[in-house]
Protein backbone atom coordinates (compact mmCIF):
# COMPACT_ATOMS: atom_id res chain seq x y z
CA UNK A 1 0.00 0.00 0.00
CA UNK A 2 1.42 3.35 -1.10
CA UNK A 3 1.53 6.24 1.37
CA UNK A 4 2.10 9.92 0.74
CA UNK A 5 5.22 10.24 2.85
CA UNK A 6 5.89 13.20 5.10
CA UNK A 7 8.42 14.55 2.63
CA UNK A 8 6.03 14.22 -0.31
CA UNK A 9 3.25 15.86 1.69
CA UNK A 10 5.67 18.70 2.56
CA UNK A 11 6.39 19.06 -1.16
CA UNK A 12 2.65 19.36 -1.87
CA UNK A 13 2.31 21.77 1.02
CA UNK A 14 5.09 23.92 -0.43
CA UNK A 15 3.30 23.99 -3.78
CA UNK A 16 0.04 25.05 -2.14
CA UNK A 17 1.84 27.89 -0.35
CA UNK A 18 3.75 29.16 -3.36
CA UNK A 19 2.00 27.99 -6.51
CA UNK A 20 -1.74 27.89 -5.76
CA UNK A 21 -4.16 30.79 -5.97
CA UNK A 22 -4.60 32.71 -2.73
CA UNK A 23 -8.07 31.16 -2.40
CA UNK A 24 -6.85 27.56 -2.53
CA UNK A 25 -3.93 28.47 -0.27
CA UNK A 26 -6.40 29.81 2.31
CA UNK A 27 -8.54 26.67 1.96
CA UNK A 28 -5.48 24.46 2.43
CA UNK A 29 -4.50 26.37 5.55
CA UNK A 30 -8.05 26.15 6.89
CA UNK A 31 -8.44 22.42 6.22
CA UNK A 32 -4.92 21.19 7.01
CA UNK A 33 -3.31 23.74 9.31
CA UNK A 34 -6.09 25.13 11.47
CA UNK A 35 -6.33 28.37 9.50
CA UNK A 36 -9.33 30.65 9.72
CA UNK A 37 -12.58 30.53 7.79
CA UNK A 38 -12.38 34.31 7.68
CA UNK A 39 -9.29 34.11 5.45
CA UNK A 40 -11.12 31.81 3.04
CA UNK A 41 -14.12 34.13 2.93
CA UNK A 42 -11.87 37.13 2.34
CA UNK A 43 -10.30 35.46 -0.67
CA UNK A 44 -13.63 34.11 -1.95
CA UNK A 45 -15.22 37.56 -1.77
CA UNK A 46 -12.62 38.83 -4.24
CA UNK A 47 -14.38 36.78 -6.92
CA UNK A 48 -17.88 38.09 -6.13
CA UNK A 49 -19.20 40.81 -8.42
CA UNK A 50 -21.55 43.67 -7.58
CA UNK A 51 -24.50 41.64 -8.88
CA UNK A 52 -23.79 38.95 -6.27
CA UNK A 53 -22.59 36.36 -8.77
CA UNK A 54 -19.06 35.01 -9.01
CA UNK A 55 -16.52 35.06 -11.80
CA UNK A 56 -13.29 33.23 -12.67
CA UNK A 57 -13.59 30.48 -10.04
CA UNK A 58 -13.69 28.05 -12.99
CA UNK A 59 -10.17 28.57 -14.40
CA UNK A 60 -11.18 27.51 -17.92
CA UNK A 61 -13.53 30.53 -18.17
CA UNK A 62 -11.69 33.87 -17.84
CA UNK A 63 -14.58 36.31 -18.22
CA UNK A 64 -14.94 38.90 -15.44
CA UNK A 65 -18.74 38.66 -15.85
CA UNK A 66 -20.66 36.59 -13.30
CA UNK A 67 -21.64 33.07 -14.31
CA UNK A 68 -23.83 30.33 -12.92
CA UNK A 69 -20.93 27.86 -13.05
CA UNK A 70 -18.60 30.06 -10.97
CA UNK A 71 -21.43 30.80 -8.54
CA UNK A 72 -22.02 27.07 -8.06
CA UNK A 73 -18.32 26.66 -7.25
CA UNK A 74 -18.58 29.45 -4.67
CA UNK A 75 -21.33 27.50 -2.91
CA UNK A 76 -19.13 24.38 -2.99
CA UNK A 77 -16.46 26.37 -1.17
CA UNK A 78 -18.92 27.68 1.41
CA UNK A 79 -19.88 24.06 2.08
CA UNK A 80 -16.25 23.32 2.99
CA UNK A 81 -16.42 25.81 5.86
CA UNK A 82 -18.90 23.74 7.88
CA UNK A 83 -20.91 26.80 8.89
CA UNK A 84 -17.88 28.69 10.22
CA UNK A 85 -17.22 32.36 9.50
CA UNK A 86 -19.41 35.29 8.53
CA UNK A 87 -20.60 33.87 5.22
CA UNK A 88 -24.25 34.93 5.32
CA UNK A 89 -23.84 38.15 3.31
CA UNK A 90 -21.84 36.36 0.62
CA UNK A 91 -24.50 33.65 0.38
CA UNK A 92 -27.41 36.14 0.42
CA UNK A 93 -25.92 38.17 -2.45
CA UNK A 94 -25.20 35.02 -4.46
CA UNK A 95 -28.78 33.86 -3.95
CA UNK A 96 -30.06 37.21 -5.18
CA UNK A 97 -27.92 36.81 -8.29
CA UNK A 98 -29.53 33.41 -8.94
CA UNK A 99 -33.03 34.80 -8.44
CA UNK A 100 -32.40 37.69 -10.83
CA UNK A 101 -30.72 35.64 -13.58
CA UNK A 102 -33.16 32.72 -13.58
CA UNK A 103 -34.59 32.13 -17.06
CA UNK A 104 -38.22 31.08 -16.99
CA UNK A 105 -38.02 29.83 -20.58
CA UNK A 106 -35.15 27.52 -19.63
CA UNK A 107 -36.43 26.79 -16.12
CA UNK A 108 -32.90 27.35 -15.00
CA UNK A 109 -29.75 29.33 -15.76
CA UNK A 110 -27.31 29.78 -18.60
CA UNK A 111 -24.16 28.03 -17.44
CA UNK A 112 -22.10 30.96 -18.77
CA UNK A 113 -23.13 34.43 -19.95
CA UNK A 114 -22.88 35.50 -23.58
CA UNK A 115 -20.02 37.81 -22.57
CA UNK A 116 -17.86 34.78 -21.79
CA UNK A 117 -17.24 34.41 -25.54
CA UNK A 118 -15.28 37.67 -25.45
CA UNK A 119 -12.62 36.31 -23.07
CA UNK A 120 -10.04 33.51 -23.15
CA UNK A 121 -11.57 30.12 -22.41
CA UNK A 122 -11.31 26.44 -23.16
CA UNK A 123 -12.57 25.22 -26.52
CA UNK A 124 -15.68 23.63 -24.95
CA UNK A 125 -16.74 26.83 -23.17
CA UNK A 126 -18.67 28.73 -25.81
CA UNK A 127 -22.03 30.27 -24.99
CA UNK A 128 -24.65 27.55 -25.01
CA UNK A 129 -22.28 24.87 -23.73
CA UNK A 130 -24.00 21.93 -22.02
CA UNK A 131 -27.46 23.11 -23.12
CA UNK A 132 -28.34 19.49 -23.84
CA UNK A 133 -27.67 18.50 -20.22
CA UNK A 134 -29.95 20.75 -18.17
CA UNK A 135 -28.75 19.41 -14.83
CA UNK A 136 -25.33 21.05 -15.22
CA UNK A 137 -25.38 23.24 -13.16
CA UNK A 138 -29.13 23.67 -12.58
CA UNK A 139 -29.57 20.61 -10.39
CA UNK A 140 -26.67 21.66 -8.20
CA UNK A 141 -28.01 25.20 -7.91
CA UNK A 142 -31.39 23.79 -6.90
CA UNK A 143 -29.62 22.14 -3.99
CA UNK A 144 -28.08 25.39 -2.82
CA UNK A 145 -31.41 27.18 -3.10
CA UNK A 146 -32.84 24.48 -0.87
CA UNK A 147 -30.00 24.76 1.62
CA UNK A 148 -30.37 28.55 1.81
CA UNK A 149 -34.16 28.46 1.49
CA UNK A 150 -34.53 30.95 4.34
CA UNK A 151 -33.15 33.52 1.86
CA UNK A 152 -35.39 32.53 -1.06
CA UNK A 153 -39.14 32.75 -1.76
CA UNK A 154 -40.44 29.29 -0.88
CA UNK A 155 -42.40 28.80 -4.11
CA UNK A 156 -39.28 29.57 -6.15
CA UNK A 157 -37.25 26.97 -4.26
CA UNK A 158 -39.96 24.37 -4.71
CA UNK A 159 -40.31 25.08 -8.43
CA UNK A 160 -36.59 24.67 -9.09
CA UNK A 161 -36.25 21.53 -6.96
CA UNK A 162 -39.33 20.04 -8.63
CA UNK A 163 -37.86 20.78 -12.05
CA UNK A 164 -34.58 19.10 -11.07
CA UNK A 165 -36.47 16.06 -9.86
CA UNK A 166 -38.66 15.87 -12.96
CA UNK A 167 -35.65 16.18 -15.24
CA UNK A 168 -33.68 13.31 -13.74
CA UNK A 169 -36.73 11.06 -13.43
CA UNK A 170 -38.11 11.61 -16.92
CA UNK A 171 -35.72 13.44 -19.27
CA UNK A 172 -32.04 12.99 -18.53
CA UNK A 173 -30.09 10.37 -20.47
CA UNK A 174 -28.01 9.90 -17.29
CA UNK A 175 -24.81 9.61 -19.29
CA UNK A 176 -22.88 12.88 -18.85
CA UNK A 177 -20.46 12.98 -15.92
CA UNK A 178 -20.68 16.69 -15.12
CA UNK A 179 -24.44 16.41 -14.89
CA UNK A 180 -23.94 13.38 -12.65
CA UNK A 181 -21.74 15.41 -10.28
CA UNK A 182 -24.41 18.12 -10.12
CA UNK A 183 -27.03 15.57 -9.08
CA UNK A 184 -24.68 14.09 -6.49
CA UNK A 185 -24.29 17.57 -5.01
CA UNK A 186 -28.05 18.11 -5.10
CA UNK A 187 -28.45 14.85 -3.17
CA UNK A 188 -26.12 16.20 -0.46
CA UNK A 189 -28.58 19.04 0.23
CA UNK A 190 -32.01 17.40 0.02
CA UNK A 191 -33.83 15.40 2.72
CA UNK A 192 -33.35 11.65 2.48
CA UNK A 193 -36.91 10.96 1.35
CA UNK A 194 -36.37 13.17 -1.71
CA UNK A 195 -32.97 11.63 -2.39
CA UNK A 196 -34.54 8.18 -2.38
CA UNK A 197 -36.92 9.21 -5.17
CA UNK A 198 -34.01 9.66 -7.57
CA UNK A 199 -31.52 7.11 -6.22
CA UNK A 200 -32.18 4.61 -9.01
CA UNK A 201 -31.49 7.28 -11.63
CA UNK A 202 -28.31 8.46 -9.89
CA UNK A 203 -27.25 4.80 -9.90
CA UNK A 204 -27.76 4.81 -13.67
CA UNK A 205 -25.60 7.94 -13.94
CA UNK A 206 -22.83 6.21 -12.02
CA UNK A 207 -23.09 3.02 -14.06
CA UNK A 208 -22.86 5.04 -17.28
CA UNK A 209 -20.27 7.64 -16.28
CA UNK A 210 -17.77 6.07 -13.90
CA UNK A 211 -14.97 4.10 -15.52
CA UNK A 212 -15.38 0.44 -14.59
CA UNK A 213 -11.73 -0.60 -14.86
CA UNK A 214 -9.81 2.49 -13.77
CA UNK A 215 -6.48 0.66 -13.77
CA UNK A 216 -6.71 0.55 -17.56
CA UNK A 217 -7.09 4.33 -17.78
CA UNK A 218 -10.04 4.11 -20.13
CA UNK A 219 -10.62 7.41 -21.90
CA UNK A 220 -13.11 10.05 -20.89
CA UNK A 221 -15.15 9.54 -17.78
CA UNK A 222 -15.30 9.89 -14.02
CA UNK A 223 -13.17 7.81 -11.69
CA UNK A 224 -14.28 5.96 -8.55
CA UNK A 225 -12.55 8.40 -6.18
CA UNK A 226 -14.63 11.20 -7.65
CA UNK A 227 -17.85 9.60 -6.40
CA UNK A 228 -16.33 8.02 -3.28
CA UNK A 229 -14.06 10.75 -1.95
CA UNK A 230 -13.99 9.15 1.49
CA UNK A 231 -14.97 5.81 3.09
CA UNK A 232 -18.04 7.57 4.51
CA UNK A 233 -19.62 8.41 1.18
CA UNK A 234 -22.78 6.74 -0.09
CA UNK A 235 -21.01 4.96 -2.96
CA UNK A 236 -17.88 3.70 -1.22
CA UNK A 237 -19.05 0.08 -1.02
CA UNK A 238 -19.61 -0.04 -4.76
CA UNK A 239 -15.92 0.66 -5.40
CA UNK A 240 -14.29 -0.71 -2.25
CA UNK A 241 -12.27 -3.28 -4.20
CA UNK A 242 -10.73 -0.88 -6.71
CA UNK A 243 -10.19 2.13 -4.44
CA UNK A 244 -6.92 0.89 -2.84
CA UNK A 245 -5.34 0.64 -6.29
CA UNK A 246 -6.76 4.02 -7.24
CA UNK A 247 -5.17 5.58 -4.16
CA UNK A 248 -1.82 3.98 -5.03
CA UNK A 249 -1.99 5.40 -8.56
CA UNK A 250 -3.01 8.80 -7.21
CA UNK A 251 0.06 8.96 -4.99
CA UNK A 252 2.34 7.76 -7.77
CA UNK A 253 1.08 10.48 -10.14
CA UNK A 254 2.30 13.39 -7.99
CA UNK A 255 4.38 15.75 -10.13
CA UNK A 256 7.95 16.82 -9.43
CA UNK A 257 6.84 20.21 -8.08
CA UNK A 258 4.64 18.51 -5.46
CA UNK A 259 1.38 19.15 -7.29
CA UNK A 260 -1.10 17.20 -9.36
CA UNK A 261 -2.22 18.77 -12.61
CA UNK A 262 -5.00 18.70 -15.20
CA UNK A 263 -5.02 16.02 -17.88
CA UNK A 264 -6.51 18.37 -20.46
CA UNK A 265 -5.58 21.51 -22.40
CA UNK A 266 -7.63 24.29 -23.95
CA UNK A 267 -6.78 23.82 -27.60
CA UNK A 268 -6.71 27.61 -28.13
CA UNK A 269 -5.64 30.84 -26.37
CA UNK A 270 -2.25 29.25 -25.85
CA UNK A 271 -0.82 32.38 -24.20
CA UNK A 272 -3.46 32.28 -21.46
CA UNK A 273 -3.67 28.51 -20.90
CA UNK A 274 -0.49 28.24 -18.75
CA UNK A 275 -1.98 30.56 -16.10
CA UNK A 276 -5.20 28.54 -16.07
CA UNK A 277 -3.21 25.31 -15.83
CA UNK A 278 -1.39 26.58 -12.73
CA UNK A 279 -4.69 27.55 -11.12
CA UNK A 280 -6.03 24.07 -11.84
CA UNK A 281 -2.96 22.53 -10.24
CA UNK A 282 -3.81 24.25 -6.96
CA UNK A 283 -7.44 23.12 -7.12
CA UNK A 284 -6.59 19.54 -8.07
CA UNK A 285 -3.75 19.22 -5.55
CA UNK A 286 -5.97 20.39 -2.72
CA UNK A 287 -8.71 17.95 -3.68
CA UNK A 288 -6.29 15.04 -3.95
CA UNK A 289 -4.87 15.83 -0.52
CA UNK A 290 -8.40 15.81 0.90
CA UNK A 291 -9.00 12.36 -0.57
CA UNK A 292 -5.68 10.95 0.64
CA UNK A 293 -6.31 12.25 4.14
CA UNK A 294 -9.84 10.83 4.18
CA UNK A 295 -8.46 7.38 3.37
CA UNK A 296 -5.58 7.62 5.84
CA UNK A 297 -2.97 7.66 3.08
CA UNK A 298 -0.94 10.63 4.37
CA UNK A 299 1.90 9.49 6.61
CA UNK A 300 1.73 10.92 10.12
Amino acid sequence: MEMLTQSRFAHAQSFMKKGARALEKALFEYEFEGGSAASVLEQLSRYQNQDGGFQSLEPDIRTPVSSAISTSIAFQILDKLNGEGEYEEIARNAIQYLIHTYRQDRKGWDITPREADESPRAIWWNYGAFDETWGNPNAELAGYLYKYRHLVPSDFVQDVVDEAMDYILHHSACNEMHEMFCYLRLAEQLPEDQVQRMTHRIDQFIDNCVIHQPEEGQGYGAYPLQVAESPDTRYFDRYAEVIPGELDRLIESQLSDGSWGPNWAWGRFEDEWPAAREEWKGIITLNHLRILRAYGRIQE
